[in-house]
């Protein structure tokens, strides 16, 4: 993009805000919470209770949040994760249960690793990628 488009397309974006300026006057935010995902946990747990099944890789905090209450709610959820599971292993704890009743699916195109990995930005992307095939 050159100057001259940036320029014109900060003619039409209106006055810059500074964060202060957009919050709620009658809002308390002295508690610490992410303001802006309630809502969308609230619009995903929403169709979620309609029967729409969740499909995350859950990587961002604001996705983990997401499909944690969707999870604590017993709502049906498919996460897709890095590490892969060996031929018998099995879920932990809750998620044993959950996978029990059919309300968890945990999915991995990658084969088991013991040693800790970071997640890379091509891993995530793949990730996305087939949370939305699995939609479509």
């Amino acid at each position: 993009m050159t100057d001259e488009q940036i320029a014109a397309k900060k003619e039409h974006a209106g006055e810059k805000k500074a964060s202060m300026k957009r919050r709620d006057d009658h809002h308390d935010y002295t508690e610490r919470r992410m303001y802006m995902i309630t809502l969308e946990v609230e619009q995903y747990l929403k169709e979620a209770r309609q029967g729409v099944v969740l499909v995350s890789p859950a990587i961002s905090p604001g996705e983990k949040r997401v499909m944690r209450a969707a999870f604590d709610a017993g709502l049906p959820t498919i996460v897709i994760m890095e590490n892969g599971s060996t031929p018998l292993s099995k879920p932990h704890g809750e998620q044993f249960y959950a996978c029990g009743q059919g309300t968890l699916l945990m999915l991995s195109p990658w084969e088991h690793h013991n040693e800790k990995r970071k997640l890379t930005a091509a891993q995530c992307t793949q990730m996305n990628l087939m949370a939305l095939e699995i939609c479509e």
